[in-house]
């Protein structure tokens, strides 16, 4: 009986360990695949957030009128944005590249 016991702790704990491992690497995918993308989705979070706010404070405040810009990437910041974690895999290539080029 005890030998039964243990099997079964054994294929149990095997189970989880599996099912854990897995559900890590889907977070971890998850993470990898929106990361590249976070800082265009907070820009357009900052612009949801005034384009739903700015009609109800100018019910109580006179809104000063104000012109939008229009922004550019500078061409050295295209090299900080190549140096960005694009995740484990495409960093290793990234940097074997460099190595070897």
């Amino acid at each position: 009986m005890l030998v039964l016991v243990v099997v079964f702790w054994v294929f149990q704990n095997a189970f989880f360990l599996y099912y854990i491992t897995h559900f890590m690497a889907q977070l971890f995918h998850g993470y990898e695949e929106t990361y590249p993308y976070m800082l265009m989705y907070a820009y357009r979070s900052k612009a949801r957030f005034n384009e739903e706010n700015f009609p109800v404070l100018q019910m109580f405040i006179q809104q000063k009128t104000f012109k939008t810009i229009c922004f550019a990437i500078d061409k050295n910041k295209l090299v900080e944005i190549d140096d960005e974690y694009e995740g484990i895999v495409r960093m290793g290539q990234k940097h074997a590249i460099k190595r070897e080029g």
